[in-house]
């Protein structure tokens, strides 16, 4: 993956704040495959600071705002569905068809991607929820 070694937090790629590794093994090889970063709690508390920042905006977008950003995600994993099921089943050892989708039971955490489930959708709208509470 090409941001291994990076964390994904306020709309940027940042690196660690410590620099420790982790190394992912093929366990159908049990050869290496690469190595991923592993954050600290000091990135976990930049990264909860970023959503608490970013929930005061979130929270006030309308279902369609939330729906098209759906899309946009839905989108994006179909183009990047090979490259992910070519990753998740190196680092599982799962079958490739099955690592891609394609084969065995339905995913239990997939979006309804058609445009009539993505308006269907009813979406919470948390306005006046304090996002500095634990």
């Amino acid at each position: 993956m090409k941001h291994a070694h990076k964390f994904y937090i306020d709309g940027k790629w940042v690196a660690p704040s410590v620099s420790k590794t982790l190394e992912v093994i093929d366990p159908s090889t049990k050869q290496p495959m690469g190595t991923i970063a592993l954050g600290s709690a000091a990135d976990a508390e930049k990264a909860v600071a970023a959503a608490r920042r970013a929930f005061a905006s979130f929270s006030q977008t309308s279902k369609e705002e939330r729906v098209e950003l759906l899309k946009r995600i839905v989108t994006i994993l179909k183009r990047r569905n090979d490259e992910l099921g070519d990753v998740i089943s190196r680092e599982m050892g799962a079958p490739l068809a099955m690592a891609r989708g394609r084969a065995g039971p339905p995913r239990r955490c997939s979006f309804r991607a058609d445009d009539q489930g993505l308006r269907e959708l009813r979406l919470p709208i948390y306005a006046g929820l304090d996002p500095h509470r634990a």
